[in-house]
């Protein structure tokens, strides 16, 4: 009865399997984000899995291996961070221009050109309206841009080849903010 008792107040019905989908959604949510996660174990409901997360969150020492566990909860949540802090970026740079498109300035600093101008700022504002990380989306928008129709070059692009130039554009515009810091700082 008691073996009974300890079950139905407990778990029971989750198994190794809910717990692992239940552990990426974390990583990939983050621990707050308890809505997203609640909606990311298959074959759980939402209350189900937030029931669950609380109680884990309060007892996780007592799960084997925890620390591992916690340490990619924490991995995933520094790219979360990491991610809102480009879109931040992002969405100040953009914001200072009317017409990003056609207005917005990008500086190079030490760096080869491979793309033109017209191609970055393009790629910074498909980033910035469809989101970091977002690889596939940026470039079904550039087989789709009627501005790129006979740019082969940007158009025979791999997603990949699309993020490795979106990085580095996201590395040049935090390099020109903390360049700005540093002249407003010897300013005063």
């Amino acid at each position: 009865k008691e073996r009974q008792k300890l079950l139905d107040e407990g778990f029971a019905q989750w198994n190794r399997k809910d717990f692992l989908n239940y552990q990426r959604a974390v990583e990939r949510w983050g621990r707050k984000d308890v809505d997203n996660i609640g909606t990311s174990v298959p074959g759980k409901t939402p209350n189900e899995t937030k029931a669950y997360h609380k109680v884990f969150m309060k007892r996780h020492q007592e799960v084997k291996g925890w620390e591992r566990i916690m340490a990619n909860v924490e991995k995933g949540e520094e790219k979360l961070a990491k991610i809102d802090s480009i879109t931040k970026l992002l969405s100040k740079k953009i914001s200072k221009y009317k017409k990003p498109e056609e207005e917005l300035t990008i500086s190079y600093l030490n760096a080869q050109k491979l793309f033109s101008e017209e191609e970055d700022r393009f790629l910074v504002v498909c980033m910035q309206h469809h989101g970091y990380g977002k690889w596939d989306e940026i470039k079904n928008e550039i087989t789709k841009s009627f501005q790129f129709r006979f740019d082969w070059f940007l158009k025979s692009r791999t997603p990949s080849e699309v993020q490795r130039r979106c990085d580095f554009l996201v590395k040049q515009l935090e390099k020109e903010k903390a360049s700005k810091k540093q002249m407003e700082g010897q300013g005063t």
